[in-house]
């Protein structure tokens, strides 16, 4: 049933031969070095040859032989871009990529990529440049080289900056070029390191970036009882592996179990049609879709059900001398019994979920963009409801010369230096227009100094550790804590809960960087002084007073809040210029209450009042003065929600609120009244820091660092923000009826909260925000280039989730 498995493996002498064989032609990879010497071993030679031209990928050597390739595919569309990549580029990966785009993955059951495959040298071709004397590459894939820093051995770590840095050409000591293939050393890296077990943590940073963990899955056929599961998690849930696990079955179906990529050798069977079919198809598709698990990388099975399995099925006829079916699962299964595993048992039944699956929406789950785009949800408010996209496809960059990692236009991301072995050093560079970074720059090298606290205790850079109640960390000698008061050596009488057990009272301040603390000592407790502080709430002060703006320009509020306490630019105004038709203002789209403009200067031009900054809301109210979780007052409800924030109580705001170790009885919130929360009955509610009513929501409270902020500014020309940190964790909430909101809490961390935006939320949905928080906060734990690549992110350095 494939045309190139079978020209190379229906010659073969033998079953085992066979099944070998055409495991090769089912994986999404070229032969790993234990399949290359088990076909030559247990193969003839024209098998193996076979097998070797089909396998081996080059681009052609002419423009006339690459042509005529595009002329075997029988889609119009395929052969026109075709010919229009290997007319426009040079380089290997844009050729592939542009006809992945129009005409599939690589496949060697396909005429077109049979022609491409061919046997010829290891030689690569690259875009090339010398440097210091040796000569090296653009970096492959800059995201994954990230994750290069998190291995452990110097062997993995050099074998995987090889792979994801293109480090392919060096200089041996007698000056002479050694040629390195990747394949070769994506082989070795995959035999040496993929399941090592002191590299846990590198090989889950580099599966999460190349497939990462999202919610739910739908329209399999093969795999339909993985079908309607909102709430769970996969990493590949799409028609292409649906169709390779029905292929694995159906080569499994022969006598053998291939999993090349995991086991060194075939696992003889009984007849699986016969033996468990259901419980084989369950792992088929196990292997293929991927459930996951934010804390741990390998899709492993339970060793209850790998253990059950093959003590029913295994034919202990045909099995090596020595192995056991205990040997076998040491490999299918986590090694740590705490470890999560996935259990077939669910998915041998149809989803608990098919009748009420329609409650969560998950628009971008089956990749409508191109490969160059990034799917971003659209839960902005619509004038035509039934005609609202629910989704956008916006532009973005590739970390490197694949597309396996795409930042969206604008971002700022950092890119480790190849060159530099221990990666510790960066370039800074830009999304720019045409999906290219430009404006690099070069980054001040991490150091990893070490930190020393009291009694002389040494923590290492990136530990976590406690002093007393605070949660602390250490990032290039510098020690960041949580701003707690702990209650351990004052009496339970005059304990506050606030930072340096400031009192109580309700006397707020407004600080230089748009945040209101609840009085003067609790702002100077976090490290402003009396110059920074104004009395009252920032929603009374008045930005444009006295107007800072220029002539024919006229001044608007544009608050935000800044991260960084010591920088004296934090402006909370904006100067529209409403000459020249407003052509000289950014797009930055305003709403007025119930409409959008495309800038404030527009908004003014109709003359229409400001209601807040972002796209209309939807969902929320839309008149009455509110107080946020923030402590902040906005004019609306979702004035609140455009600035990334949830409703606390109605009208100003008017109390410290909760703080996280409080047990004080005559707190400032008992004179609040709160709404009533509809969630309660199906939820288990809290006061988030700073509040004073409680919410359903996971909650994730991120510890960042003052210096790494600083320095982010300076890269990008801008002070941190709230919203800017907003904007970027926003876009990976895939559930349409999710958003995340976000804020700078008074004990010095950030708060940031999943929740549901529909009104009367059903249990389902708030589960599906649950797992979207769970989401964010082990990417935001385990430091993912996901995440980390985006300069203003990579300022976090500890976290912990409450969900």
């Amino acid at each position: 049933f494939f045309s190139a498995g079978d020209v190379c493996c229906r010659p073969s002498g033998s079953s085992q031969c066979t099944a070998v064989c055409r495991a090769i032609f089912i994986q999404n990879s070229l032969p790993t070095s234990s399949q290359s010497r088990m076909i030559e071993s247990v193969c003839e030679q024209s098998v193996a040859q076979c097998v070797h031209n089909y396998t081996e990928l080059n681009p052609p050597t002419s423009l006339r032989e690459g042509l005529l390739c595009c002329d075997h595919s029988d889609n119009l569309t395929c052969q026109r871009k075709c010919r229009r990549a290997l007319e426009v580029h040079t380089r290997e990966e844009d050729i592939v990529d542009m006809i992945s785009e129009h005409c599939g993955l690589p496949n060697a059951m396909e005429p077109l990529w049979q022609c491409f495959l061919r046997s010829s040298t290891n030689t690569i071709r690259r875009h090339e440049y010398t440097y210091g004397g040796r000569i090296e590459m653009t970096g492959v894939d800059g995201a994954k080289l990230q994750c290069c820093a998190k291995a452990v051995t110097p062997g993995c770590r050099q074998l995987c900056v090889k792979v994801s840095g293109t480090l392919l050409f060096t200089q041996d000591y007698n000056g002479s070029i050694q040629t390195y293939s990747r394949w070769t050393t994506s082989v070795r890296f995959h035999d040496e390191c993929t399941y090592h077990p002191r590299e846990r943590d590198l090989n889950r940073c580099l599966e999460e970036v190349a497939e990462p963990c999202e919610l739910g899955c739908s329209n399999l056929s093969f795999c339909s009882n993985f079908n309607y599961r909102p709430t769970e998690m996969f990493r590949r849930c799409d028609p292409e592996a649906d169709d390779m696990a029905k292929k694995t079955a159906q080569i499994w179906s022969q006598g053998a179990i291939s999993l090349p990529l995991i086991l060194p050798y075939d696992i003889p069977v009984r007849d699986i049609r016969t033996c468990h079919p259901e419980v084989w198809k369950a792992i088929a598709c196990t292997l293929q879709i991927k459930p996951c698990h934010q804390a741990v990388r390998a899709t492993w099975i339970c060793r209850s059900d790998c253990l059950s399995i093959l003590g029913d099925c295994l034919d202990y006829a045909r099995l090596p001398f020595g192995l056991t079916a205990a040997d076998i699962c040491q490999r299918l299964s986590p090694h740590d019994s705490t470890l999560p595993c996935i259990s077939l048992s669910k998915y041998l039944i149809p989803s608990e979920h098919i009748s009420v699956h329609h409650e969560v929406t998950q628009p971008c789950s089956s990749n409508p963009c191109s490969a160059s785009q990034i799917c971003m949800v659209s839960r902005r408010k619509c004038r035509n409801p039934g005609k609202c996209p629910l989704y956008t496809c916006k532009s973005g960059c590739a970390m490197g010369e694949v597309l396996s990692h795409l930042v969206p236009h604008k971002s700022y991301v950092r890119l480790p230096k190849a060159t530099d072995r221990q990666l510790q050093c960066h370039r800074v560079c830009k999304c720019g227009h045409h999906n290219m970074l430009h404006k690099c720059s070069e980054m001040e090298c991490q150091e990893e100094r070490a930190c020393v606290v009291s009694y002389n205790r040494i923590h290492s850079h990136g530990s976590k550790f406690l002093v007393g109640c605070n949660k602390c960390s250490c990032y290039e000698g510098e020690v960041t804590c949580t701003q707690r008061h702990c209650p351990y050596h004052a009496s339970t009488e005059i304990y506050t809960g606030l930072p340096c057990n400031c009192d109580r009272q309700y006397a707020p301040v407004c600080a230089h960087n748009g945040r209101t603390y609840p009085n003067a000592c609790v702002a100077k407790c976090l490290g402003l002084t009396d110059l920074q502080i104004a009395s009252g709430q920032c929603y009374d002060q008045h930005p444009c007073q006295p107007n800072p703006c220029e002539p024919l320009q006229k001044c608007l509020p544009k608050r935000r809040i800044c991260l960084d306490i010591t920088s004296e630019d934090c402006s909370q105004y904006e100067c529209a210029h409403l000459d020249n038709g407003c052509r000289k203002q950014k797009h930055s789209t305003v709403c007025n209450g119930t409409h959008d403009f495309p800038s404030a200067c527009v908004l003014m031009q109709h003359r229409q009042k400001l209601a807040y900054r972002e796209h209309c809301m939807s969902g929320c109210q839309s008149s009455g003065v509110v107080c946020g979780i923030n402590g902040e007052t906005y004019s609306s409800e979702c004035a609140a929600w455009a600035d990334g924030v949830l409703l606390d109580y109605l009208g100003k705001c008017s109390a410290a609120g909760h703080l996280t170790n409080a047990f004080s009885q005559n707190w400032s919130c008992s004179n609040v009244i709160c709404p009533n929360n509809s969630l309660s009955i199906i939820c288990k509610p809290f006061v988030p820091p700073g509040a004073c009513c409680p919410i359903c929501a996971g909650e994730i409270r991120v510890l960042y660092s003052q210096t790494a902020i600083q320095k982010a500014a300076q890269l990008t020309s801008s002070p941190v923000s709230i919203a800017d940190i907003r904007r970027i964790l926003h876009h990976h909430i895939m559930v349409l009826e999710c958003d995340l909101f976000a804020y700078l809490g008074i004990e010095g961390d950030l708060i940031i909260h999943v929740v549901p935006v529909v009104r009367s939320a059903t249990p389902l949905q708030l589960e599906a925000c649950r797992k979207e928080s769970e989401k964010i906060g082990s990417l935001i734990i385990s430091s993912s280039p996901t995440l980390t690549s985006h300069v203003v992110l990579a300022t976090f350095i500890a976290a912990e989730m409450h969900l």
